[in-house]
């Protein structure tokens, strides 16, 4: 077991990055309740983790500007891929 461990420390070339700076404080993140997206074919909540990057556009207004995003999952219970549609409110 012990030439097992060296083997793996031998062939280490890179060496790792710095990381997280020493003392940084955790990231704040807004909770913002969304509401579940159904199956069209089957009716159910029940997917996939989100595929790929989102598709977003930004559509820029005078006081506000609406923000839409697609989000590609499939149901698990029958199969259908998806897009799930999120739109949001930013003020300017």
């Amino acid at each position: 077991m012990a030439n097992y461990r060296k083997k793996i420390d031998e062939t280490a070339t890179e060496p790792k990055g710095p990381g997280r700076p020493a003392n940084a404080e955790n990231r704040e993140y807004d909770i913002v309740p969304a509401e579940l997206t159904r199956c069209l074919k089957c009716g159910s909540t029940d997917r996939t983790p989100y595929q790929g990057s989102p598709d977003v556009l930004r559509q820029p207004g005078s006081d506000v500007t609406v923000v839409t995003t697609w989000r590609r999952c499939q149901c698990r219970q029958c199969g259908q891929w998806r897009k799930d549609k999120y739109q949001q409110t930013e003020t300017t």
